[in-house]
């Protein structure tokens, strides 16, 4: 017949504490991660759009002076 000593196994609370940690925690980190980096992409992308149309209606604005000047 076939005894289980203590130290044959973990226990089951230390068994459902680390699957509980392991299982859980890093898929939200991952997805945390994934999120913010989707985000700060995004306003990176976001913000270099709108210097660049600045720098864009300046140099029309520009461009829109000398034409008058030279007509």
């Amino acid at each position: 017949m076939l005894t289980c000593s203590t130290g044959a196994w973990p226990s089951p609370e230390s068994k459902k504490k680390s699957s509980t940690s392991n299982t859980r925690s890093w898929p939200m980190t991952n997805l945390f991660v994934a999120y913010t980096l989707a985000f700060i992409i995004i306003f990176i992308f976001t913000w270099l759009l709108i210097s660049r149309q600045s720098r864009l209606e300046k140099k029309l604005d520009e461009l829109k002076q000398r034409l008058k000047e030279k007509s």
